[in-house]
């Protein structure tokens, strides 16, 4: 199904005038930031600021195993991930703290060359903080973007830092 996925996201940026992929530098990311480029006269460059969460010692566990064997960090992980980490991980505001960073690297980037399409390619959750944070100020609306697993999202940023989520492409 990712494979799929990626060519359907490949497809639709084909006739693009791609100037610059960004990607996680996380392996199943930066795979599919790496097909891009193959397929354009562009660079790739990876970003440690557009990785997923990390979920320190909740890594890789399954939810029941995550209550069980850590039942308070985790009942206040998920009854506030934006302020709270799991032990050794990252909140949702360190996510959103990081993804910022990015942004605003990328709009300099814009303001000085606004000619061609840049591809950032990076994980949901990371995704939807920034967008929610830039589409209505607030990061807890961060569910109201519904990202999934091979999923495009074209936006637009103006000169001035605005972002505008213009459609979503790529998924049947």
């Amino acid at each position: 199904v990712g494979l799929q996925q990626e060519q359907r996201l490949l497809k639709a940026l084909h006739r693009e005038r791609i100037v610059a992929v960004y990607g996680s530098d996380l392996p199943r990311v930066a795979k599919f930031a790496a097909c891009i480029v193959a397929d354009h006269q562009s660079r790739v460059t990876f970003v440690p600021e557009l990785r997923e969460m990390d979920f320190g010692v909740f890594e890789g566990m399954r939810y029941p195993d995550i209550m069980e064997n850590f039942p308070d960090e985790a009942t206040a992980f998920y009854g506030d991930l934006l302020h709270h980490r799991p032990p050794k991980g990252e909140s949702g505001l360190d996510v959103l703290r990081r993804v910022r960073h990015f942004y605003h690297m990328l709009v300099k980037e814009i303001q000085e060359e606004p000619l061609g399409t840049r591809v950032v390619v990076s994980h949901g959750g990371p995704l939807r903080l920034l967008f929610a944070d830039l589409q209505f100020g607030d990061p807890l609306r961060h569910f109201d973007f519904g990202i999934a697993h091979g999923m495009g999202v074209r936006s637009s940023v103006s000169v001035t830092g605005r972002l505008t989520i213009l459609s979503t492409f790529g998924m049947q």
